[in-house]
This record gives structure tokens, C-alpha cells and sequence, in this order.
């Protein structure tokens, strides 16, 4: 992905992924594994949260040091690091950790690297953010948790504010209040963690939302191939949204093509199927006759 390689949603042709395999693969429970040494350290991520030697440990990293245990098993600080190595390669990332622990705490150049290196291990061992054996590891098992922890932090780049003037980002669940005149930001000079990351890095960003397109295209393919259509509509419009973000990139004329190439095959299943868009949206709406007469207002005001 990050050489700019080209990716057709004709790919669910290919022999090499079968329906029964999908549906087979997507029915299997994710496995639970455990990194090497120090299990002590992966709990449940409400308990890693409040965890005294972790919440340490996620100190120490905003500061570049890294922890090793001594003979007593005590902490103490080891050689400096940077995000990669001190926390993806050492524990199994989570999102929110990701977010609270890493990214509000640091400057919008770090958040870059950071990012890239996200990128990096998602595109190159996708295998490694989840287990630490290759040979066990099943992807298709996993589109939708990548795709899960992309949408977290697009939900950040998206909703977080620089302070130009400190450095200093910031993140709202609701980010109506960077605008609220009586908001604590109203005096700051603030502008978006995507501008400023972007002055940093001018291809991170696009290689994210690359990424984003990579995988959503994998589960926009195995709905093709259920016949599902509402699951085809679901991701088609997620391409939509990531597709925009893609816009003057070195990805954009590859992956409108891809996107044409997704609309015919929506297309497609529903002359399979035997279904036009009114009776998908009556289908979305229920059986009565009054949500079919809202269906059918909403189909023909354009809803």
C-alpha cells in the first residue's frame, strides 16, 4: 500500500477466496494469545487503565524512556525509545491507549511518526498488533478489527485541535465546543491535527486513509460474495467517506476506479437478487404499510 501499489475490487473473483470460506473464516472465534514474557501486564484494558505500573510505564514513553524490571522486579528506566518500539512492539496495542496515553500527550510531529508507524505494521505484519505467530494467524479474521481500530483514530485526527501557540492537541467526543464562544478554547489560537500533521508529514495521512480504503474494500468483498447486500451498501458508503480523504493523493485515480468498479458491482447483485433500490429501502425500513409509504416518500425525495 504505502508504494502505491493498485487495488481492484475485482479481486473477489480471484480463485484464491472462496464464499464458503468466508463464511467459515468469519464464524471462527478470534484466538486469544498471549505476548511473550510479562503477562502479568496484558489485562483487560479497563484494568491496564488504572494500573499503577503501566500508567508508569505510559509516563515514561511520553518522555522517550523505556522500562525493564530489575532483579526484585521493580521498574527502572532502560534506554530511550520512540512509540514504536517501546509500546507496539512490546505490548498488544489498544486503541484507547493509543489515543489517551500516546497521542494526547504528545506533539503533532510525534502523533506523524506514530501514525506512520501504525501504517507501517498494519501494511507490512498486520500479525503483529495481534499475536506474535505469524503461522497463526488468520487475516480475514481480522479485516474488521483493523477496521474498527482505524475509525477510532479517524475519529481522532478528525476531532482534535492543535494549540499553535504550545503545541498542546486536544480531543472532544463533541468538538462543537472548539467553536462555542464560551468554551475554554475560544481564546486559544487553535487549527486541526490534520493541517498540522500535514505540514509534518505531507503523505501520512493519505497513506492512513490508504490503508482504511485496503481493508473496507476486503469486507465491501466478502458481502459480495454473501450476496449481502445491506452489508455492501454499509461499506460502499464508508468508502465514500474515505475515498473524499483521498482526494489529490497518489492513490485518487486508482481507487475511484476501484470505487466505479464497486458501484457496477452493486449494481450487479441486485439484478441477482432481483431487487431495486425503493424495495432495498422498504426492506430497511420494515413490512407495514406505513413504513412502506415512508420508504417510498423518502426513495422518490431523494433520502
Amino acid at each position: 500500500m504505502l508504494s502505491g501499489k493498485k487495488l481492484w475490487l475485482l479481486v473477489i473473483l480471484s480463485s484464491q477466496l472462496h464464499a464458503s470460506e468466508v463464511v467459515q473464516d468469519s464464524a471462527a472465534p478470534v484466538p486469544e494469545v498471549v505476548r511473550i514474557e510479562k503477562q502479568e501486564f496484558f489485562k483487560e484494558l479497563g484494568n491496564l487503565l488504572q494500573d499503577q505500573e503501566f500508567s508508569a510505564l505510559m509516563q515514561a514513553e511520553k518522555r522517550g524512556v523505556r522500562f525493564e524490571e530489575d532483579e526484585e522486579g521493580q521498574l527502572k528506566p532502560k534506554q530511550p525509545v520512540g512509540f514504536c518500539q517501546g509500546y507496539i512492539e512490546k505490548y498488544y496495542p489498544k486503541v484507547f491507549v493509543i489515543r489517551d496515553r500516546f497521542f494526547l500527550m504528545m506533539k503533532p510531529e510525534q502523533i506523524a511518526q506514530a501514525l506512520r508507524d501504525i501504517v507501517e505494521v498494519f501494511t507490512e505484519r498486520p500479525w503483529f498488533y495481534f499475536v506474535d505467530d505469524q503461522t497463526k494467524f488468520n487475516l480475514v479474521l481480522y479485516w474488521e478489527h483493523i477496521v474498527d481500530q482505524c475509525a477510532f483514530i479517524n475519529q481522532f485526527l478528525k476531532r482534535s485541535r492543535v494549540d499553535i501557540d504550545s503545541g498542546e492537541v486536544f480531543f472532544l467526543e463533541d468538538d462543537y465546543e472548539f467553536y462555542s464562544s464560551t468554551s475554554p478554547f475560544a481564546n486559544r489560537n487553535m487549527r486541526p491535527l490534520a493541517d498540522s500533521i500535514k505540514k509534518v508529514d505531507a503523505h501520512v495521512m493519505a497513506d492512513f486513509y490508504a490503508l482504511c480504503f485496503d481493508y473496507l474494500v476486503k469486507l465491501f468483498n466478502e458481502g459480495i460474495l454473501l450476496k449481502d447486500l445491506k452489508t455492501v451498501e454499509r461499506y460502499y458508503r464508508e468508502l465514500e467517506f474515505v475515498i473524499d480523504k483521498l482526494r489529490a493523493s497518489v492513490y485518487e485515480v486508482d481507487y475511484q476506479e476501484a470505487m466505479r468498479t464497486g458501484k457496477e458491482l452493486i449494481c450487479l447483485l441486485k439484478k441477482k437478487l432481483g431487487r431495486d433500490d425503493l424495495q432495498f429501502i422498504e426492506d430497511s425500513y420494515g413490512d407495514d404499510d406505513e413504513a412502506k409509504r415512508i420508504a417510498y416518500e423518502a426513495h422518490f425525495l431523494g433520502a
